[in-house]
């Protein structure tokens, strides 16, 4: 396994073992539960409004764990000293930065993913949903953000 990867992997078993994440989520949960038995008044295309207002949490949610995550990783290492056993092993600064980067965007997709399917699920169970091709443009939009966010934390 290439270096770069298995500090990717560790910043990924981060995210498994904080609870930013599961908190985020069941606020999401909650939230996307509210926000689809809500029928304020019978009015027509209110659902839209609601939906809208459900990917935006989504993108807030996944945009802080993103920021979170990717923002903390090197700053935390340089002081808590674990760095410097890090690059006594065969990998390069420039080595140890691109990790952490793959970390923080893997880390930003897996948590936009959880959180969109999420959405995409309340969404098809609250009755009129958006169209598949939509949805996709709207993950793979999110996706880029989030990678692109992940870059400008971590450089």
């Amino acid at each position: 396994m290439r270096p770069e990867l298995a500090v990717a992997q560790c910043v990924v078993k981060e995210l498994v073992r904080k609870k930013d994440f599961y908190v985020l989520f069941m606020f999401l949960f909650v939230l996307l539960a509210l926000l689809s038995s809500q029928t304020f008044f019978h009015l027509e295309g209110v659902a839209r409004y609601v939906r809208d207002l459900g990917y935006t949490m989504v993108m807030l949610f996944s945009f802080i764990i993103s920021v979170g995550f990717s923002a903390k990783q090197i700053p935390s290492e340089i002081e808590t000293k674990t760095v410097y056993p890090l690059l006594a092993k065969p990998i390069s600064r420039s080595g140890v930065v691109v990790g952490k980067y793959l970390g923080g965007a893997a880390v930003s997709l897996l948590s936009f993913s959880v959180f969109f399917s999420a959405y995409a699920a309340f969404s098809i169970l609250s009755g009129k949903g958006p169209a598949a091709m939509l949805m996709a443009q709207a993950f793979a939009c999110g996706a880029l953000f989030l990678v692109l966010t992940s870059a400008m934390s971590v450089f």
